[in-house]
């Protein structure tokens, strides 16, 4: 499990080394270095370091189009050229529009669109050329038979970005950076747009609060426009790599309509039928990740010599399942529960439908004679919609695995079922032995109450959140005013500051975090 998430980071670690190794003198006999560039100033400013990197001893193949400018031949270095379609002439014009609009001063938003226009203009008039590179069969031929160690490239026009992925090579980025601020987003570093001006924003990092208005409606635009901007890019590289490229607005989509679908309440059996619908977007969404890793070979041959000892895995996207079975390795489940109960199906645990409400049905384990029947219709269709949800998975597994697999194949060999909740939040039932409640949210450690808690702790725990008005707040307030045990609140502290009802002696005002450490306090607990 642990040691799964870490060998590609390892690898990909000393992947990283290799690549330092070429910029350190002494360090390595010379490595090989494919070099794709941009044009115009970019490269010169690369230039200086790949003449540095030749220096050293390195050899070093710089790869560019035929028709390109500041791209004289020197002795440092071997120039590779490859064919396209483009004129110098309309490679002129791209540019001079779009220094044209760096030059005029227009307001917000209309600098924006303007300057957006002219780049997108500009990249697809140059990414022309980056196509004609893979329509030049005897140019990739070389480069596949060159041996390279490294790609260095700049990734404003995403052509070294493609090839690298291509030739299955390390790659490092010699940049300024992206438009659409990807080059803090994709390592994943902080950048709140209250302090961190965008590009098009020409704000610094001092804003008034309508400059910080500006500069967040620019971040929440950015991946619209940079997945607009690289579509060009991601058809190419879906084709040369034969592979779908997802975006991390695709990713974000999908969570976004399942978190509406539970916000919103729809009556039986909509509400069911809107979730499934929503579970089956989300899934088929990050499922294309796992086929991504069963097209990856370079990563499946690590996973096979690594000689892991078992495999820790949430089931709900089945991809850790499917692997498992791929390297016959025992699988432990780390799970809250399948929507359609396979977690006490496939153990083969006692669930009658009559006792055990299931998990959209929203009912509780004292049902009435109808909701009784609603559940049973849901308990005979569960296997149905489990076995179309996770139909991607089968089809998957019975390719890897070169076999006809069912859903209860995949999942009835785990060794052990680590349920991530406390037993009593479920209903009473039986269990097999290799089910293990480990409780809590994520198992962690709850932070100690501070002093001042343990004054309430005899209470009657009260979750209002917005669901009332003022007045029925006071109301409930009120009656609790003559109790002996103090009244904790979960509420919107609109609705709590209403005068008298926060004055009163024995009711203590808790936000949201603060009932997260309270919920999680062993004495509490109990």
């Amino acid at each position: 499990g642990k040691a799964s998430s870490q060998g590609p980071r390892a690898r990909l670690c000393w992947a990283w080394i290799s690549i330092l190794l070429l910029f350190l003198p002494g360090l390595s006999d010379g490595g090989k270095l494919l070099v794709v560039p941009m044009v115009g100033s970019h490269w010169l400013s690369m230039k200086e370091v790949v003449e540095k990197l030749s220096e050293r001893g390195h050899e070093v193949v710089v790869l560019v189009p035929e028709v390109s400018w500041h791209m004289e031949t020197t002795q440092a270095y071997k120039v590779v050229t490859h064919p396209v379609s483009q004129t110098l002439e309309e490679l002129d014009n791209a540019f001079k529009e779009f220094a044209t609009v760096h030059l005029m001063e227009k307001p917000f938003p209309l600098n924006i669109l303007s300057m957006y226009k002219a780049y997108l203009h500009i990249y697809n008039t140059f990414f022309g050329q980056c196509k004609d590179l893979f329509h030049s069969q005897e140019t990739l031929r070389f480069l596949n038979q060159s041996g390279f160690d490294a790609v260095l490239t700049d990734p404003l026009f995403m052509c070294g970005t493609i090839l690298a992925h291509h030739l299955s090579l390390p790659f490092v980025f010699f940049m300024r950076g992206f438009g659409c601020n990807l080059h803090f987003a994709a390592p994943q570093c902080p950048s709140p747009p209250s302090y961190i001006p965008r590009l098009f924003s020409f704000n610094s990092d001092r804003m008034t609060f309508f400059q910080r208005v500006e500069n967040a409606l620019i971040s929440l635009l950015e991946f619209q426009y940079c997945n607009d901007y690289y579509g060009e890019a991601l058809k190419l590289s879906s084709e040369v790599l034969q592979k779908d490229v997802q975006t991390l607005e695709e990713l974000d989509n999908a969570f976004k309509e399942f978190a509406t679908v539970h916000l919103m309440e729809k009556p039986f059996p909509l509400n069911i039928l809107s979730m499934y619908k929503a579970y089956l977007h989300i899934y088929n969404t990050f499922f294309g990740q796992c086929k991504d890793l069963f097209h990856s070979q370079e990563t499946l041959r690590f996973l096979n010599q690594s000689g892991f000892d078992a495999v820790l895995t949430d089931p709900i996207f089945m991809c850790g399942t499917i692997l498992a079975h791929h390297l016959s390795l025992p699988f432990v489940f780390f799970m809250r529960g399948f929507g359609c109960n396979l977690h006490f199906a496939a153990p083969q645990c006692p669930s009658p439908p009559s006792y055990i409400p299931r998990l959209f049905s929203f009912n509780s384990d004292r049902m009435t004679f109808f909701q009784r029947v609603e559940n049973a219709l849901i308990s005979l269709l569960e296997f149905q919609y489990c076995n179309d949800y996770y139909g991607e998975a089968l089809k998957l597994s019975s390719e890897v695995l070169q076999k006809d697999v069912s859903l209860m194949d995949l999942v009835n060999s785990a060794a052990i079922w680590l349920l991530r909740f406390d037993f009593v939040f479920e209903y009473v039932r039986p269990v097999m032995p290799n089910m293990v409640f480990v409780g809590g949210i994520n198992c962690a450690k709850g932070k100690p109450l501070p002093k001042v808690m343990f004054l309430y702790l005899q209470i009657v725990y009260f979750s209002m959140k917005s669901h009332y008005v003022k007045s029925k707040s006071i109301l409930i307030a009120t009656m609790h005013k003559a109790g002996h045990q103090s009244l904790s609140w979960e509420i919107a502290p609109s609705l709590l500051h209403c005068g008298h009802a926060i004055s009163l002696h024995n009711i203590f005002e808790l936000n949201w975090w603060g009932f997260l450490f309270l919920l999680s306090d062993f004495f509490y607990a109990l």
